[in-house]
């Protein structure tokens, strides 16, 4: 009797390993559909299917330009804080993808269905278009009347329809941006500190920003899109805080008074290699070269902000100035200044 048991279980366990062996692939009974949103809009893509494990199974999204291919929780991973949301739902059969950005357009999207065994099948590989803008538009219409005599003194009434298109307001996140010329601009958090080290002449936001504007030189005044601003004492850089509207910010740099004495006898050659200088009182203005009296101060600018980093080579002695953009110097010899 022992014996029989034991052939008994023996045989089940074989048919269970074999039925597991053998089991069937998912089968998809509806395929999701390509869909489309506008930027920042919201999509639903669903299909429906059997034998299939939810838990292993998983939503796909191909670039078309990389041809990279990430699962859900690999996409929100790349998306990072853009405000891009991806939820599933029904067993991972609904997908609704929220915020969308406009750098989606023309991605591939499918289902991969896995099953116990391992066993797999892939859904349809449909297409996400995401329009650059919400340009969707309300019609509004007039009617005009026209009336029209004939040659027997008849007259005739007749409608003219027109229609007007009043465009909506796009939706979704603003893009901000600050330019400067003259000067420097910074990233800043909310209490004014910096998040870069590295001036730059352009910054870019969503929504909004806090910026630092500074300048390595005396400023006469500021223009701010326009309108100029002369400050009652001397500001060299301000804080903008929650910055809405994109801003072009320049400066007029006031003339360097040099303090030392200048002997206007003694000329000094001045050569500057990615970099220009500027001698108000010789009247030479971003130049690469030119002659200044010995003791005279000049206003050095990079011509080229990244490389300001390594710092400035003067008289093949140096880094000097790293970091600044522009800086005064006293002129004592015949001099050479160069950036990398």
């Amino acid at each position: 009797m022992k014996k029989i048991v034991s052939l008994l279980l023996a045989l089940c366990l074989v048919l269970g390993i074999a039925s597991v062996a053998m089991a069937d692939q998912p089968v998809i009974t509806s395929q999701p559909t390509s869909q489309s949103t506008d930027k920042y809009g919201s999509v639903t893509f669903t299909f429906n299917a059997t034998g299939f494990n939810n838990r292993v199974s998983s939503w796909h999204f191909v670039d078309p330009t990389t041809g990279d291919d990430r699962t859900g929780p690999e996409m929100r991973e790349y998306m990072g804080k853009t405000g891009f949301k991806l939820d599933v739902y029904n067993e991972k059969k609904k997908m609704v993808l929220s915020n969308v950005p406009a750098s989606m357009n023309g991605w591939t999207i499918y289902a991969h269905l896995v099953n116990d065994a391992g066993e797999f099948i892939d859904t349809d590989k449909v297409t996400l278009t995401v329009t650059a803008a919400t340009t969707s538009s309300a019609a509004a219409t007039t009617t005009t009347t026209a009336t029209t005599t004939t040659d027997a003194g008849a007259q005739t009434t007749t409608d003219a329809t027109q229609t007007a298109v009043i465009p909506e307001v796009e939706t979704g996140p603003k893009v901000i941006t600050v330019t400067a010329e003259k000067v420097s601009v910074f990233p800043i958090d909310s209490r004014g500190n910096k998040l870069s080290d590295q001036p730059v002449t352009s910054l870019t936001f969503e929504d909004s920003g806090n910026v630092l504007i500074s300048s390595d030189t005396p400023v006469k005044y500021w223009m701010v899109n326009g309108m100029r601003i002369e400050p009652e004492g001397d500001v060299n850089s301000f804080v903008l805080k929650n910055v809405t509207s994109s801003l072009k910010i320049s400066a007029k740099l006031a003339k360097v008074a040099s303090t030392e004495n200048v002997d206007p006898n003694t000329p000094c050659e001045v050569t500057c290699s990615g970099c220009t200088f500027t001698y108000h009182a010789g009247g030479l203005s971003s130049v690469t070269s030119g002659s200044v009296p010995m003791g005279a101060t000049i206003i050095v600018l990079a011509t080229n902000t990244s490389a300001v980093n390594s710092g400035y080579t003067i008289n093949d002695e140096g880094p000097e100035n790293v970091g600044s953009k522009s800086f005064t110097l006293k002129i004592e010899e015949d001099t050479e200044i160069s950036l990398p």
